[in-house]
């Protein structure tokens, strides 16, 4: 699953890279991005890797998104998604 992840969103337009981390039931994913990419667009990548989970491990895991761009002084960029393995959808704060 993590691979498949990390090859569609590598290949899509503004993203360097995509790292994960697991730590206990928090699934962890960075995705950098360039600084010129809407927020919109952005989150609705992070759609994508929720959408790479089945049923099962979205009600078991939460799953944590933050994309950042490699621009420091970015100010669109970090914002962070949560998934409590309860809800549906992520949260976004900025």
């Amino acid at each position: 699953i993590i691979t498949n992840i990390k090859n569609e969103l590598t290949g899509l337009d503004k993203v360097s890279s995509v790292s994960y981390n697991l730590e206990g039931r928090l699934a962890n994913f960075i995705i950098m991005v360039e600084d010129d990419l809407a927020v919109s667009e952005a989150k609705n990548y992070a759609d994508k890797v929720i959408e790479h989970f089945s049923e099962d491990l979205k009600s078991y895991y939460d799953i944590q998104i933050l994309i950042d761009s490699n621009n420091d002084e970015s100010e669109n960029y970090p914002i962070v998604g949560y998934k409590h393995k309860t809800s549906d959808s992520l949260v976004w704060k900025q």
